[in-house]
């Protein structure tokens, strides 16, 4: 697998000497936070149909949306809410400063599935064009705006089951800090 660490070089690199470099955070962005969990945690199936589109000369688009709307954020925490029905899972909540929701053909959502703590927190491959799933116009944020940022709703948004990504999804939590603070530290 790749190291905490790892990812926190590649991610400080990127971004040194660039702080508002849209490019390099587009790459990082959607490599760390969508690609990578994928190759680590996706089952077969999801690495067969996903990272394929990550290897091309085109940029393809997809993000992670974890943060949720409110102070002090706290990822252990989730209100988003996954619940399973049958054979799908039906996802609802919010989570904002998503990057590249405007383009992104996917998200990977973090939601609660059940239980408390990070061990019940799950990633979800959600489509852009899911029934449920709406984003809003660009965040105004204060700082660093080379990325545009966008809140994602989701209501009642169903997905196949076979949308939660393979593995116990706690680790990116971790990841996702990591990486975001490696990318203000080469930012800075």
């Amino acid at each position: 697998g790749v190291s905490v660490r790892r990812v926190a070089l590649s991610s400080a690199q990127t971004r040194w000497g660039s702080a508002s470099a849209d490019g390099s955070v587009r790459l990082n962005w959607r490599l760390v936070h969508f690609a990578m969990p994928i190759v680590e945690f996706g089952t077969e199936a999801q690495q067969r149909e996903y990272l394929p589109l990550f290897c091309g000369d085109a940029f393809h688009a997809a993000s992670l949306a974890l943060v949720e709307p409110g102070p002090c954020f706290d990822p252990t925490g989730l209100r988003t809410r996954a619940e399973r029905k049958g054979d799908a899972y039906v996802l609802s909540g919010a989570t904002c400063f998503v990057p590249l929701a405007d383009q992104a053909s996917h998200f990977l959502v973090l939601a609660r599935n059940g239980g408390d703590g990070s061990d019940a927190v799950q990633g979800f491959l959600v489509p852009r064009d899911a029934a449920g799933l709406t984003i809003s116009a660009p965040e105004k944020n204060l700082g660093l705006r080379a990325l545009a940022t966008y809140e994602i709703t989701l209501t009642d948004c169903r997905i196949p089951a076979d949308g939660r990504l393979g593995g116990d999804a706690a680790p990116l939590v971790g990841r996702a800090r990591v990486a975001q603070s490696a990318m203000a530290v080469g930012g800075a």
